[in-house]
């Protein structure tokens, strides 16, 4: 029926009909910006009424956290801190005592290592110590581990050759518990308390203990450190060296 009175006036009327759609056409436009009003109403309430109940009650927790943890550390846990920062210090100023101590008995220690090292200034392995560091697997142990023993001495800023043989002991010992030492703990422990070595022209009883063995390993590591750091002063060492070869021709491995 509707569609019938739509046409008549389409067809007679048709400005009429015209009319009609466009009122049509507004009224849905309105009737939807209505309907979106009445939505952002509801989004705008629910936003207003931010937050719930249960939402507010986990807010307060977060600022409350907050707040203490802007007030960190309370009186009472900052004075534990300062204590621990104390002892921090009087432990550093142990481990440095210790470290003295322990570097005073090694250089004691070499006193009794004439048939390993001569004498000199600085410090150079007799031909004993030369074939026992090999034995030892010293020698292996130190070529086999060079660029990582060579980072840790280059991390003592050692700036002397002085300071690099000092630095190479304690850069030893410091790491004696790594696996790279376990063939030469093999070693000792396997040997007896005195082992016979030879040399071209002699034969000597020699005392096996790791720290004799450390000792050796050292100048080693020393010698090797010279070769890359050309920028330390070793012309003394050198000579010392020359003069110690000549003078030691009577040395303890030769007699």
């Amino acid at each position: 029926m509707f569609e019938k009175l739509f046409d008549i006036i389409k067809d007679k009327y048709p400005e009429i009909g015209i009319a009609i759609l466009l009122i049509i056409a507004i009224a849905y436009v309105v009737w939807k910006i209505r309907d979106f009003i009445d939505s952002h109403k509801d989004v705008k309430n629910k936003v207003n009424n931010l937050p719930c109940d249960k939402h507010s009650e986990k807010l307060n927790s977060i600022s409350s956290l907050s707040e203490k943890l802007d007030n960190l550390p309370c009186d009472k846990h900052n004075e534990d801190i300062l204590i621990v920062k104390q002892n921090s210090v009087k432990l550093d100023d142990i481990t440095s005592s210790i470290r003295k101590i322990e570097e005073w008995i090694m250089r004691r220690d070499v006193k009794a290592m004439d048939d390993l090292v001569r004498k000199c200034s600085p410090y150079a392995l007799t031909d004993v110590g030369i074939i026992l560091l090999s034995q030892s697997k010293a020698k292996e142990c130190v070529d086999t581990n060079l660029d990582y023993l060579i980072n840790l001495l280059e991390l003592t800023n050692s700036k002397t050759a002085y300071d690099v043989e000092k630095n190479s002991l304690i850069v030893l010992t410091d790491i004696i518990n790594e696996d790279i030492f376990n063939d030469i703990k093999d070693f000792v422990y396997n040997s007896p308390e005195y082992i016979e070595i030879e040399t071209s022209d002699s034969s000597q009883m020699v005392e096996i203990d790791l720290n004799r063995i450390l000792m050796i390993m050292s100048i080693y590591l020393r010698d090797k450190y010279f070769e890359k750091h050309k920028e330390i002063d070793t012309n003394d060492f050198l000579r010392s060296n020359k003069e110690c070869n000549t003078d030691n021709e009577e040395s303890p491995a030769k007699k």
